[in-house]
């Protein structure tokens, strides 16, 4: 007959073995779960966030028509929202290119709204000026406000390629299906805050009503505005 000693590996597999048995499955299935609903919730955050931006282009040619613009003017500003339509043409430019230490999608979702905050934050107090400008320069004004709230809108789409890849890294196999939940649901939000809520709250006669609620003074202008 023959013997042999234990070997360490067997061991440390029997240890192991052991461990297994020891561990209660249910309570594994709920930590993951647990894990998947912080990732959620995360996920409805960062496209809400993306989606603000995108709103608030939206927005713009219903503010264009109280200023009288043309139709016509209105029709040239529709390109920017173009973007969004054919995101695809450079998908494959997204996910082939990022900065090593950030991640591939890390990269585009931190870059692209980094970026589309600072052109918000930069460019407010212009672009309102655009917008109430003289009847002799809102032709060109458009193709202006045209080309800022392109770049917005481009910027969106991107960070929205990048973001719908990392929703699925993120999330465990079996509820992926979640992806399209949280795509759905944070894009309304931010699509709300940033076109119907903005345009609420942009309202003179409707702040003034909220103004006259809290008998605070009337205004010529609403409790918020681009700027």
């Amino acid at each position: 007959m023959i013997t042999r000693e234990p070997h360490q590996d067997d061991v440390l597999s029997l240890y192991s073995f052991r461990t297994d048995l020891n561990e209660d499955p249910k309570k594994e299935k709920d930590n993951s779960k647990n894990g998947d609903l912080i990732n959620i919730f995360f996920l409805i955050f960062l496209y809400v966030i993306q989606a603000v931006p995108f709103g608030v282009a939206s927005s713009i040619p219903l503010i264009l028509s109280s200023r009288k613009v043309s139709y016509s003017d209105q029709g040239v500003y529709s390109i920017a929202m173009w973007p969004f339509s054919i995101k695809l043409l450079w998908a494959p430019l997204v996910d082939r290119f990022f900065i090593q230490k950030i991640g591939r999608r890390k990269t585009w979702v931190i870059g692209c709204q980094f970026v589309s905050g600072l052109i918000m934050i930069c460019l407010a107090n212009y672009v309102n000026k655009l917008i109430d400008s003289n009847e002799e320069n809102k032709k060109n004004n458009i193709y202006i406000l045209t080309l800022i709230f392109g770049v917005l809108v481009f910027l969106c789409a991107t960070q929205d390629t990048a973001l719908d890849a990392w929703s699925l890294d993120l999330l465990m196999e079996r509820n992926a299906h979640y992806q399209a939940l949280c795509n759905s649901m944070g894009m309304g939000i931010g699509q709300f805050i940033g076109n119907a809520g903005f345009l609420i709250f942009e309202s003179v006669d409707f702040s003034n009503k909220i103004r006259e609620f809290l008998n605070l003074k009337q205004q010529d202008f609403g409790i918020v505005n681009i700027k």
